[in-house]
């Protein structure tokens, strides 16, 4: 039996695994190495493919009464044997069945892609990637950007609901050290799985020679911090520091003039 011929067959039996895998993993929360995660991904999928065909396989049978042949698929994954004529009748019925059997394939390559993006729902839903590092997922960036970090067993601090994240980020432009202060509105990630860019809005900054007395947020009377109109893009090559500031908002009548306050220091 040719090894091209069941690769190609192991694949296509893999292939809803994967599906699965990728699906599951095809979010902002997920960074995806094409070259490394392939293998890694062709890997994992043995286990849900394997469940998908099991199940596949059970409506199948439930529902139309056929039997699935185990030997002939056996003879077209390890050869023909010593049996005559072996290979060439599982050929003979794999042409036969081609449209039931891709039908087979697409529709449940379909379902796994469903479930898979169902899985990541439920497991952001119950928040298991918080209390389990096994469901954690691998970018690590969104966690500490959108505080979810916080909500880490391990990690001695409470997670209260967020209104935004405010950085404070210091960085090195033209040899001279400045503090860019800002809402956070995105940030870029590499195929590393690295930091390689933060985008600020309402944007503002100062020298760090000009570091004052007072607290870092203190902007009244401050004229060593100046507004950027615009938004404001820094690239990882330029920081040399961050620090976050996680910032809820807590609508009180009686507070208002101190909301108005925290939403003008961003």
């Amino acid at each position: 039996m040719n090894f091209a011929f069941t690769s190609i067959i192991i694949f296509i039996i893999l292939a809803p695994g994967y599906i699965y895998i990728v699906a599951y993993r095809t979010s902002k929360l997920c960074i995806r190495k094409p070259a490394s995660d392939f293998i890694k991904e062709i890997s994992i999928a043995i286990i849900p493919a394997f469940l998908a065909h099991v199940l596949g396989i059970f409506l199948i049978e439930w529902s139309s009464g056929y039997r699935v042949d185990f030997r002939l698929l056996g003879t077209l994954l390890l050869g023909a044997g010593q049996q005559k004529g072996g290979a060439s009748e599982s050929f003979d019925l794999l042409y036969a069945y081609k449209y039931l059997i891709g039908a087979y394939i697409v529709l449940l390559s379909f379902g796994c892609y469903g479930l898979g993006h169902l899985t990541r729902f439920i497991v952001r839903r119950l928040r298991l990637d918080l209390n389990y590092r096994i469901f954690r997922f691998s970018n690590k960036w969104h966690y500490i950007f959108s505080g979810e970090c916080l909500g880490f067993p391990d990690v001695p601090d409470q997670y209260n609901e967020i209104s935004f994240v405010s950085i404070d980020v210091l960085c090195n432009v033209g040899g001279h050290q400045y503090i860019y202060i800002g809402r956070l509105l995105d940030y870029h990630i590499g195929l590393d799985g690295e930091l390689t860019a933060v985008h600020l809005k309402y944007p503002k900054r100062r020298k760090l020679v000009d570091d004052a007395v007072e607290p870092l947020h203190t902007f009244e009377g401050n004229s060593k911090y100046y507004r950027i109109p615009s938004r404001f893009i820094i690239p990882m090559g330029n920081i040399i520091n961050l620090n976050i500031n996680y910032i809820g908002l807590i609508e009180e009548t009686s507070s208002n003039e101190d909301l108005t306050d925290a939403i003008e220091m961003i």
